[in-house]
């Protein structure tokens, strides 16, 4: 194994930056400015929260963190999920009992993606399954998404 040793890395091409495979290229974060979500219905699922992140560099890999809290209704069953271009994509919490809870998560994203694409990750909440009229509450101003986005 060598060890390279220098001073300074200077990028080849104007604008480009340099990147080390592994490494974070960029960080953004964010949190809803609502105070509260609220809502009775079965299997929709509803926006908590979304951010955005233009790629500076191809094919990297999007660290995704997020979570928010909540209280759950009797005898409902609520799952916590990230979706990414309409889709569910990460599932970070499954709950059956009633209380307050906080849920987070974190995974790792391979969006292919060229560089300069904006991209947009959502944290949303769904109900499965319910009693008749129990209501979900989410606590906006307790939530929060961070990306990250990982050099290849």
């Amino acid at each position: 194994m060598s060890t390279l040793k220098v001073d300074s890395l200077v990028e080849k091409t104007s604008g480009n930056g340099v990147h080390i495979p592994g490494h974070v290229i960029q960080v953004v974060e964010g949190s809803a400015s609502g105070s509260a979500l609220i809502f009775t219905d079965i299997n929709n699922s509803h926006l908590v929260d979304s951010l955005t992140i233009t790629t500076k560099s191809a094919n990297s890999k999007i660290l995704v963190s997020g979570g928010f809290t909540f209280q759950n209704g009797n005898n409902t069953s609520f799952v916590c999920m990230v979706h990414y271009g309409g889709s569910e994509v990460y599932r970070f919490g499954e709950f059956s009992k009633e209380g307050r809870y906080a849920a987070f998560g974190s995974f790792l994203h391979s969006p292919n993606v060229a560089a300069g694409t904006t991209i947009t990750y959502e944290t949303r909440a769904a109900k499965e399954s319910s009693n008749s009229g129990t209501t979900m509450v989410i606590n906006q101003s307790h939530d929060k998404i961070i990306l990250q986005e990982i050099a290849q």
